[in-house]
């Protein structure tokens, strides 16, 4: 019994001596790993730690070069600040020079179409007295010949053809005489032929009246001759006068193109004067926008958040009158293409609450700026980093395009 209970107490120890070395080894094996466990974390904390100091003298050195480069910008945007001034300086000194130059353009311009004008009214007043001093003399001499070649034309061939119908009865008279002569003599001789105691002298005297009869005769053919020949000297007469009437009539149209067409050069000259004087006035004109397109450029390339903010110092360095930023204001309304805004500014131009700058002032930040936005463009508007990027035409592009 006691032998049974020894080796089963010797068992135990055995086996709890082998539990023992079997926990004690785990054990052992737990603290070494442990160890190395500690050592790693150690390693990887120190390297850790060794890393976060490099990035921490990183971050100093990258904080130092930031500085620098802040302060190096600032230099920039100081120096940029004073170019902008020079640059605007130099802008406002070509824009004075320019605009001296186009106004001293436009008075010699004007004073030479003045002149011009003045030369070219002259001219044809002096053209106008000549031509008045001129058809008045050829009229009153031209209704004098036409009178004469009326006269002419009327008495002379009625008293020529009177003249020849007189003569020609004569001549007709006397022919009829001469055939009666010569009948008689015929008969006269027949019956001396017959008759052979007929005395001599009756013969003589018929021989003196047949004679007689053909002088009279040939000179009335010299007559005829010359009547005809006064006729046709007439005839010729009367062509040539018909001929002068015609030259006449003909000068009288002259005169009247002549007259039609001083008229015309006359109306062209006021046309040429009305001409001048829109010429003029779209120079000035063109002046004016050059002017305002220059301002107007200018102010659309500043920053919202500023030119908001700055407004009066804007008035002053552009050198806008209230007259002319009323009208850019109303230009970047017009732009925004946004009805109830354009509605309210015409309003405002009815009841005539605009005439001030400061009226118009609040009236273009609350009706342009605020009634204009919605919700979400308000907050897009008072996001300082948007504004600071943003120019006032993208201003007035992004709200009509969200209108």
């Amino acid at each position: 019994m006691e032998s049974a209970f020894k080796a089963k107490t010797d068992l135990l120890e055995r086996e709890y001596s082998r539990e023992l070395s079997t926990v004690s080894v785990r054990a052992r094996e737990e603290v070494q790993q442990e160890f190395l466990h500690s050592a790693l974390l150690a390693d990887v904390i120190r390297n850790e730690t060794a890393e976060l100091n490099g990035e921490l003298t990183l971050v100093r050195v990258a904080n130092h070069e930031l500085g620098v480069r802040v302060d190096e910008q600032a230099c920039t945007v100081d120096r940029l600040r004073v170019e902008r001034m020079e640059s605007l300086e130099r802008i406002r000194a070509e824009r004075d020079r320019t605009v001296h130059e186009l106004s001293a353009e436009i008075a010699r311009r004007r004073a030479v179409g003045k002149a011009a004008v003045a030369d070219v009214n002259r001219q044809m007043e002096r053209l106008w007295r000549d031509d008045e001093v001129t058809i008045s003399g050829r009229r009153s001499v031209w209704a004098t010949e036409c009178q004469h070649i009326k006269d002419e034309l009327i008495d002379e061939p009625e008293a020529i053809r009177a003249q020849v119908c007189h003569e020609t009865d004569e001549l007709k008279g006397s022919l009829h005489l001469k055939n009666r002569v010569i009948a008689q003599l015929d008969r006269d001789l027949a019956e001396s032929s017959t008759v052979p105691s007929t005395s001599c002298l009756g013969c003589a005297e018929l021989k003196r009246e047949v004679l007689r009869l053909n002088s009279m005769c040939a000179s009335n053919a010299d007559e005829e001759r010359r009547l005809n020949t006064v006729v046709e000297a007439a005839e010729f007469r009367i062509r040539v006068l018909v001929e002068k009437s015609r030259e006449s009539e003909a000068n009288v149209e002259l005169l009247t193109e002549m007259n039609a067409e001083r008229c015309m050069l006359a109306e062209q000259v006021s046309n040429d004067r009305i001409l001048l004087e829109e010429e003029r006035r779209a120079m000035a004109a063109q002046l004016d926008a050059e002017k305002q397109s220059l301002k107007l450029e200018s102010v659309d390339k500043l920053q919202l958040d500023h030119f908001l903010g700055h407004l009066d110092g804007l008035q002053v360095e552009f050198r806008l009158s209230d007259v002319e930023l009323i009208h850019i204001f109303e230009y970047r309304v017009s732009d925004s293409k946004i009805r109830t805004v354009q509605d309210c500014w015409a309003r405002r131009y009815r009841e005539g609450s605009n005439t001030t700058w400061c009226g118009t002032r609040s009236a273009f930040y609350k009706e342009f700026v605020q009634k204009s936005m919605s919700a979400k463009m308000v907050e897009i508007t008072m996001n300082s980093t948007r504004k600071a990027k943003e120019t006032v035409r993208e201003y007035a592009w992004r709200i009509s395009d969200a209108a």
